[in-house]
């Protein structure tokens, strides 16, 4: 993965956390994601843009007819969600799912500011989608899989998309528990603060390995991307983890 100085990440690191528990710091965007970084990437801004063009070309989301739906798990503040209808032209009807309620109001008012009213948001866990069978074209869940009962979202992911749909996660693949029990607390915080059930052990067991080959046995073709080298290790301790891009096709 992409290292930083010990400063910059410090400083990347508690952006990101400030940021998750819905206080404002001096950053002029809220991002939530480390994003995806390359040689021409100054800012995390600049790395979140990154990744939302990286979601919008392997989920086609700019080919998407306007009668066509998709949705977009754990929004954050929903900034990608103005993205890709502001600078992409995605024409689709967007849906957003998220845990926290405080990021759901942010982003509605952004929305609201912006001009978007199409956009329709709900507020609950991934693993409850409020979603007819068969309903979207894609659903999208940029990184916060392990984040959830895995799982369980997989198996409501299958559920709502289509025949031939897709769904497409970024996500990390945490070589120790320590490192999982690190995101495991932002999020309990989140689901404490939301009245949600906690995750438990969730970082014993959460894993990519486990992840892809339960996509597989659901009734998915998965391609896995590696793209480590194009992301900031917030935790250096040089435990070999790996950021991984994953495309599930409906079969």
């Amino acid at each position: 993965m992409k290292h930083l100085d010990d400063s910059q990440i410090d400083e990347l690191w508690k952006s990101y956390k400030y940021l998750w528990q819905g206080y404002n710091n001096n950053e002029k965007i809220r991002c939530m994601n480390v994003g995806y970084w390359d040689e021409y990437t100054l800012t995390i801004k600049q790395a979140n843009e990154n990744l939302y063009c990286m979601f919008a070309k392997h989920l086609g989301l700019m080919e998407l007819a306007e009668d066509a739906s998709f949705l977009d798990v754990g929004f954050g503040y929903g900034y990608q969600l103005v993205y890709w209808q502001q600078a992409l032209g995605v024409r689709a009807k967007i849906f957003g799912r998220n845990i926290d309620q405080y990021q759901v109001d942010y982003a509605r008012n952004l929305l609201a500011e912006m001009g978007y009213s199409g956009i329709e948001l709900s507020h609950g866990m991934a693993e409850e989608l409020p979603y007819s069978d068969a309903q979207f074209e894609r659903v999208a869940a940029i990184e916060c899989v392990f984040h959830m009962e895995s799982h369980r979202f997989f198996d409501q992911a299958y559920r709502v998309l289509k025949k031939g749909g897709r769904l497409a996660y970024s996500t990390i693949d945490f070589a120790s528990s320590l490192d999982n029990k690190r995101m495991d607390d932002l999020v309990n915080d989140l689901r404490l603060r939301n009245d949600f059930p906690l995750l438990g052990e969730h970082h014993v067991n959460n894993s990519c390995q486990s992840d892809i080959a339960y996509l597989k046995n659901l009734g998915f073709d998965v391609q896995v991307i590696d793209f480590s080298e194009h992301q900031v290790d917030l935790f250096p301790d040089g435990d070999n983890k790996k950021s991984l891009f994953v495309i599930a096709e409906k079969r």
